[in-house]
């Protein structure tokens, strides 16, 4: 009942890496490409082992008093105070959580200085600075997750300092047959519900990999990149797809489809009957596509490309053309 990812070689070499490197009395870092679950294997492992983690996303804009903690002005019956206000890292360690920190190489160096104590290898106790409480961090196990440096994004490379406080572990990306298994578990209600069928979530696939073979190779997403096309993207589908299918069957179903002025007075009969079912869902996955992936290329020539093949994959006639236009 723990197991909710799904068990893939790859996940299960991931798990297992983490857990022999969870013997050393030593933070874990993991790294590795965007999109492969660098988060949720670790949330698995701790679901696992039964217990809670505070995820804490990091940025440029995550200031040590968001963490830690800070001293706010209030008003309490109608005084004005100032109380000490207890971070997001502090309040996980008094809970007794474990702590992940996503996108280590995002905060600011004066952040990350800050977060240091936390990283020594056996640290039993930290010294808040601001008050001098002293806060036990028995059992409390630290992980943080880091994207390549090379993707951009204000990503820089961590300080050898801080990097050698920690066990690095390399996580793999999943091959083709592994993410194919992924994408079957996202759908599996959709499949059984009959929303979606699999070729259409063949062609779904067969999109994802040709446009990232592309971006690989240098031939798709010059501009405004690096682009990395990964689950994240199939997961994206799946939740524009949910979110949306239901509106845009209503939109084709409703549709004005002829040039006579008397379509306002047609019957829902007769509206109904101007686009089938299975071709308004076929023309809303196909939408759907457009929008997950060929919207996030920031020139046109790219994303003109990319709909170009998204077309390929999910070819339609002439008369749905104009439905589509």
């Amino acid at each position: 009942k723990r197991f909710y990812c799904v068990p893939t070689s790859t996940m299960i070499n991931q798990i297992a890496r983490i857990f022999a490197a969870t013997s050393s009395n030593t933070p874990l870092l993991l790294e590795g490409p965007p999109g492969i679950g660098k988060t949720q294997v670790v949330i698995q492992v701790c679901s696992l082992l039964n217990k809670q983690c505070e995820r804490i996303n990091l940025s440029a804009n995550t200031s040590l008093d968001q963490l830690i903690g800070c001293i706010i002005p209030r008003f309490v019956n109608g005084i004005r105070i100032f109380q000490w206000q207890e971070g997001r890292v502090l309040s996980a360690i008094k809970a007794k959580k474990w702590i992940l920190l996503d996108e280590l190489n995002l905060a600011a160096p004066e952040v990350l200085e800050g977060l240091t104590p936390l990283f020594y290898r056996g640290a039993t106790h930290f010294t808040v600075p601001t008050t001098g409480e002293i806060v036990e961090m028995k059992n409390i196990r630290l992980f943080a997750t880091m994207n390549p440096s090379t993707i951009g994004g204000g990503r820089s490379k961590l300080p050898r300092s801080i990097s050698n406080l920690f066990s690095i572990v390399q996580l793999d990306d999943y091959s083709e047959n592994e993410l194919r298994m992924i994408l079957l578990r996202l759908f599996a209600h959709d499949l059984k519900e009959n929303n979606i069928n699999m070729n259409q979530l063949d062609a779904l696939f067969d999109t994802h990999i040709s446009l990232k073979v592309l971006v690989r190779q240098g031939n798709l997403g010059r501009t405004g990149g690096p682009y990395e096309l990964n689950l994240r993207d199939l997961s994206k589908f799946r939740d524009v797809f949910r979110g949306s299918i239901e509106s845009q069957l209503f939109h084709y179903q409703y549709m004005n489809t002829g040039d006579d002025d008397n379509q306002e007075n047609r019957s829902k009969e007769e509206l109904n009957s101007t686009v089938g079912a299975s071709d308004a869902r076929f023309l809303s996955i196909r939408k759907f596509a457009q929008v997950v992936y060929a919207c996030q290329f920031q020139d046109q020539n790219d994303f003109v490309q990319a709909c170009d093949l998204i077309n390929s994959k999910f070819p339609i006639n002439a008369a749905l053309s104009k439905l589509e236009n």
